[in-house]
């Protein structure tokens, strides 16, 4: 079963590869297949259908931790997103902070994604409180990094619509 246009778009960057990648396109390439497959994870609509997409999900989660180097931002945050799929969201929460203990998380970027991941894993252990802070923080970096996908504001917006805080 295929559903939204991720089969169609795995199926079209797949055809668009005339040769092999580049050692640089790896990365992004793994990214987006993990992506990808994890968005057709969320969707899916029978259970043998998301065991097969977590599968083909976990396969590229691997990929980009074999390709990134142990300790640098993508591989921590790959491997926070490990744990989280693993409902490990205390050793996630534990990988996140370990990371901006020991580096300046560099730009909004970097702070978008780590607080929007933190907000996930406090979701996850129906930590409200803490899910709203880390969706200001990812909000206000996103703002301020121009970064226009806004799914962090949005998160928000809806967090704050169901606790009843229409105002905001």
């Amino acid at each position: 079963m295929r559903n939204g246009m991720y089969y169609e778009a795995i199926v079209y960057m797949d055809s668009s590869l005339q040769k092999p990648l580049n050692g640089v396109l790896y990365p992004y390439y793994y990214h987006l297949k993990r992506t990808l497959y994890g968005s057709m994870m969320d969707f899916a609509v029978s259970d043998q259908e998301r065991d097969h997409y977590a599968s083909l999900t976990q396969q590229y989660r691997d990929s980009m931790m074999h390709i990134h180097k142990p300790g640098s931002f993508l591989h921590e945050l790959v491997r926070a997103d490990y744990l989280y799929a693993e409902h490990e969201y205390d050793s996630a929460l534990h990988v996140l902070e370990a990371y901006e203990k020991a580096h300046l998380v560099d730009g909004q970027n970097e702070e978008a994604v780590f607080a929007v991941t933190r907000a996930q894993i406090y979701r996850a252990l129906g930590d409200t409180q803490k899910e709203k802070h880390y969706l200001i923080i990812s909000s206000l970096a996103d703002l301020k990094g121009a970064i226009r996908e806004y799914i962090s504001l949005r998160d928000l917006a809806l967090l704050l619509y169901k606790n009843g805080d229409i105002n905001r």
